[in-house]
């Protein structure tokens, strides 16, 4: 998993950068958890926080699936063994667009330390990122909100796009 601005595709780097710039311009301070993660690191994500049960009944149908959800199979069962913890993403591998460098999960930061609870500062980002600079903010999803998220609208087509000849 990485950190690196310079891993995210050269469509989404400019936004990401000015994300960031326009969060200090505003006297707030982010830190990046991730910008871009392989499959079997998406799967070991997937993995955290699910019984053996689920992990085992997901692959096995996965199997039985097209190709896709085969190569989908294959990253969860690399991820090795399951993480104690809390639910933390609901996107299997290859779902996710930090695989192909479209997204940025942020934190703010107070004098250098995390603030996971600090709802207020989230949305902060969220304004700045949604409606300054276009950019989807997992805070606006209904259901199953994910405050640090941000990603490039229809990411999907572009990585489409990108498998074409």
């Amino acid at each position: 998993m990485s950190r690196l601005l310079s891993t995210l595709d050269s469509e989404f780097r400019p936004l990401a950068d000015k994300l960031l710039e326009r969060i200090e311009k505003n006297g707030l301070h982010a830190f990046i958890v991730f910008t871009t993660r392989a499959p079997v690191e998406q799967g070991a994500l997937w993995r955290q926080g699910r019984s053996g049960f689920t992990v085992k009944g997901t692959i096995r149908r996965l199997r039985k699936g097209s190709w896709f959800e085969r190569a989908q199979a294959d990253a969860l069962e690399a991820a090795g063994a399951l993480k104690r913890g809390a639910v933390v993403t609901w996107a299997l591998p290859y779902e996710s667009p930090h695989q192909y460098g479209y997204a940025i999960d942020l934190c703010p930061a107070v004098n250098g330390v995390p603030m996971w609870n600090r709802l207020d500062l989230f949305r902060a980002f969220g304004e700045i990122g949604r409606d300054e600079l276009g950019l989807e903010w997992g805070g606006s999803w209904e259901t199953k909100p994910d405050f640090g998220h941000f990603e490039l609208p229809e990411w999907r087509t572009r990585v489409i796009r990108r498998m074409l000849p």
